[in-house]
């Protein structure tokens, strides 16, 4: 039936090349726009949501939480913004946030806080990170996605930072992700008319650049129906798929993998109607049929080949219409939203929230399966009786997204992993309450290596793997902001030779961590013309650090920093990666098969709370090691970064890239 659909329809050609998974042009989305045909389009569409995301359409318990109306912009498309000092503007205390959100905790256990307002002109950086901060304390597991980049641009511009800087004291306060309003379309032309005072399309890519460059996701949205032209509607998903292809994170696992939502920060694409009552577009906005909205959904579907995700904003759309958009390439139906003011106020009819025995009655006419997820696209189960999440691992600090199936987290021997898993050792109930484990969960200690085959084999949930395991198996998911690096020296990396460089030919690998050896290969190769070849070795005698056998050693962890050096040659990788590449190193990664949003918070938070205890830390590693205290606190504080920041994604790419020219993947997946 589909064949003879597409075959028959006059742009046949655009979707056989979709469908066989080739990238359409900003020409191909025109003339699809321009056709009539959209049950041909929508059919493809339909063929490609099942290809990524099966017969599954996700839905969030969330409330919406719009903090203040008041905006400096005062766009022309918005019934919304309100001048201040207006008879209904308002803005709300930190405590009123609260509040407004404690007051439907205990009847739905959301997962996610959206919180959204306007560009208010004089609240300070203070009022953004103090309401994170409370809403995080209150409800410790819930993901806050919050502030679009508008909003972020302009607390940046209020705080005098840039929005990277802002940025990373919004995460410090709970930031989890960011929503994707605000983009309306990117068209100077279109921006010029509907919102003049906005900042410019490219610099909305910019905040979401800077985001994603920070391991921070977002959506992405598109208000159409008012005077944007077919291609200012393609140019813009254009442009949101480019930005998604230089985002991506890696590993790289193919689209939709598990439906998990591609590579890149872009979680999902939120087509958004626009509604022109109460607006001062009233007499411009476009006339729109339920074909007309259909399309938008069907077209996003086949333009963005990189975004998982499309989902229907029933709000916007209307539940019944939504259902239909669930046909035509769509597989989000949105949330619960409980409260929702912008579109209201624009004349929008639709209910204000929806309940999930709602939403999973619409969802399920479709003759698709209703499944709940959290922000970042983790499915979520809950028992019946308690709200909570279900076993094992039950609700982490009163409510959490749902733990992965074992209950352990691997952990390295190694000091610099130890701010990383500092707190979560620590049996103090204080810490337990702020960063511990879960009641029933274990720390697992083993070397790097050995702890890939664990997660491989499903024995551990998550641990600190070498990012080398992580690109050999592309089913691991890695957190999106940890790592372990050195831009520089790193000191705990080393090829010790006794023979000058030039004259190595055979070295001794310390197996224990594959990143290490992938990289010394890379960098002998590259840098210094050699191939020697490469033995494994497991040292034994850390006074004689290189074997008989042997020219050269590379030592991992703390042996590296232990071992004797002198009458040796010293090669650190850092600095050697850091002269080939310009980039630091990274070495380890937070991976586990299934990085949940209740993990990854509480991993965050144990790095949050680690780092502020370095100098404990580093006194009990000096007592252990031998190191004198003041060498281990500069390690950690001055040698070791723990954020995955743009270098860092970078430097993992160009990795991934050296690994696969060498050879290097393809024969390490041979030897396992």
């Amino acid at each position: 039936m589909l064949d003879v659909m597409v075959n028959n329809s006059d742009v046949a050609d655009i979707l056989i090349r979709a469908l066989d998974g080739e990238r359409l042009t900003v020409d191909d989305g025109v003339r699809l726009f321009e056709s009539e045909d959209m049950f041909a389009i929508g059919a493809a569409a339909n063929e490609i949501r099942g290809r990524i995301n099966g017969k599954l359409t996700r839905y969030v318990v969330n409330r919406h939480i719009n903090y203040t109306d008041i905006c400096a912009n005062r766009c022309r498309f918005c019934a919304f913004s309100r001048s201040e000092g207006g008879p209904d503007a308002y803005a709300m205390t930190v405590d009123e946030v609260v509040a407004k959100a404690a007051s439907e905790w205990e009847q739905m256990k959301f997962t996610e806080l959206h919180i959204v307002g306007g560009l208010h002109p004089t609240l300070p950086l203070s009022y953004y990170t103090d309401m994170l901060s409370e809403l995080k304390r209150r409800f410790s597991s819930v993901h806050i996605q919050a502030f679009t980049a508008v909003e972020i641009a302009h607390i940046a511009d209020m705080a005098q930072m840039s929005a990277r800087d802002a940025l990373v004291k919004l995460r410090e306060a709970g930031l989890g992700s960011i929503p994707g309003g605000g983009a309306e379309v990117f068209s100077p032309r279109v921006r010029s008319i509907i919102c003049p005072e906005k900042m410019p399309g490219s610099e909305w890519l910019d905040v979401m650049r800077t985001a994603h460059g920070l391991g921070i996701k977002s959506n992405c949205t598109m208000l159409y129906g008012h005077v944007e032209t077919y291609r200012e509607r393609v140019e813009h998903m254009v442009a949101l798929r480019e930005l998604q292809d230089e985002t991506k994170t890696p590993p790289f696992p193919p689209l939709g993998k598990g439906g998990r939502g591609g590579c890149g920060g872009f979680m999902s694409f939120i087509p958004l109607r626009f509604h022109a009552k109460n607006t001062e577009l009233g007499d411009l906005a476009a006339a729109l049929s339920a074909q007309d909205h259909l399309k938008v959904y069907a077209i996003s579907r086949l333009m963005l080949d990189n975004i998982g995700h499309i989902k229907v904003f029933w709000i916007m759309l209307g539940p019944k219409l939504a259902q239909v958009g669930l046909s035509f390439g769509a597989d989000d139906f949105d949330g619960t939203v409980v409260e929702e003011k912008i579109t209201h106020r624009a004349g929008a009819t639709t209910p204000m929230g929806l309940t999930v025995p709602e939403i999973k009655r619409l969802i399920e006419e479709t003759g698709t399966i209703a499944v709940e997820r959290d922000t970042l696209y983790n499915e979520v189960t809950r028992n019946e009786h308690s709200g909570c999440w279900g076993e094992p691992g039950g609700c982490w600090g009163g409510i959490s997204n749902p733990a992965p199936a074992s209950t352990k987290l691997g952990c390295l021997p190694y000091l610099n992993v130890r701010p990383l898993v500092y707190t979560l050792e620590r049996a103090c109930p204080e810490r337990r309450r702020r960063s511990g484990l879960p009641e029933g969960w274990e720390l697992t200690y083993a070397p790097p290596s050995e702890l890939a085959r664990m997660l491989a084999a499903g024995e551990i949930a998550a641990a600190p793997v070498s990012s080398f395991a992580c690109f050999l198996n592309t089913d691991l998911e890695i957190c999106p902001d940890i790592c372990i690096a050195a831009d520089g020296p790193v000191r705990s990396v080393l090829l010790l030779s006794r023979v000058p460089v030039g004259r190595i030919e055979r070295v001794a690998l310390d197996t224990s961590s594959l990143s290490g050896a992938a990289m010394i290969r890379i960098i002998l190769q590259e840098a210094h013309g050699l191939r020697p070849e490469f033995v494994r070795f497991r040292m034994q005698d850390p006074l004689a650090p290189i074997p008989p056998h042997a020219d050269a050693a590379l030592l991992i962890g703390d042996p590296a920093m232990l071992c004797p050096k002198d009458g040796l040659v010293v090669l650190d990788v850092g600095v050697e990666w850091k002269n080939l590449t310009g980039l630091p190193a990274v070495f380890a990664v937070w991976a586990g098969r299934q990085m949940t949003g209740g993990l990854i918070s509480l991993l965050r938070e144990a790095k949050r709370v680690g780092l502020g205890l370095l100098p404990e830390i580093a006194r009990e590693e000096s007592a252990r090691l031998g190191l004198s205290y003041e060498a281990c606190h500069e390690y950690l504080a001055e040698v070791i970064s723990y954020d995955m920041g743009e270098r860092e994604r970078e430097s993992l790419e160009v990795f991934r890239q050296k690994a696969a020219a060498h050879g290097l993947l393809e024969r390490e997946a041979v030897r396992r």
